[in-house]
């Protein structure tokens, strides 16, 4: 990077709101949660993190899936991958979309068979795991 430039985006100097149409529309998408560090590490490349923006929010707003079956489904392919950082960013949003530890505990232990639906998840919750582990 050249000395007489600065980069666009460092944790605590976001772009300014009304500075960039890019980072306008993924706090608007955001919501209070405002600009998360993935956000801040693809807005390195706009048209890279509006492409990512517009997928998310469609994946997050527009499919016909309930919000718990959705968030089981991301949490248990990061359970799959190992992926800590993106159990850590949708555990919240599972339990504010009625996911609980029980369910929680399930997803996350995807070495263990999966039990029929006996009243911990549903049974579309169920099929919607056995779908992501296949």
């Amino acid at each position: 990077m050249a000395a007489n430039k600065a980069s666009r985006v460092l944790q605590g100097r976001y772009p300014a709101p009304g500075t960039s149409p890019v980072a306008d529309a993924i706090r608007a998408r955001r919501g209070p949660r405002g600009i998360t560090p993935l956000d801040a590490a693809l807005l390195h490349v706009p048209p890279v993190a509006g492409g990512w923006n517009s997928l998310l929010g469609a994946v997050r707003s527009q499919g016909k899936l309930p919000g718990d079956v959705r968030e089981l489904m991301i949490l248990r392919v990061a359970a799959i991958n190992r992926a800590a950082f993106e159990w850590i960013q949708h555990e919240k949003v599972g339990r504010e979309d009625g996911l609980n530890n029980a369910q929680l505990y399930i997803v996350r232990d995807e070495a263990t068979p999966l039990p029929p639906a006996s009243g911990i998840l549903s049974s579309l919750q169920t099929s919607a795991l056995r779908f992501a582990d296949a």
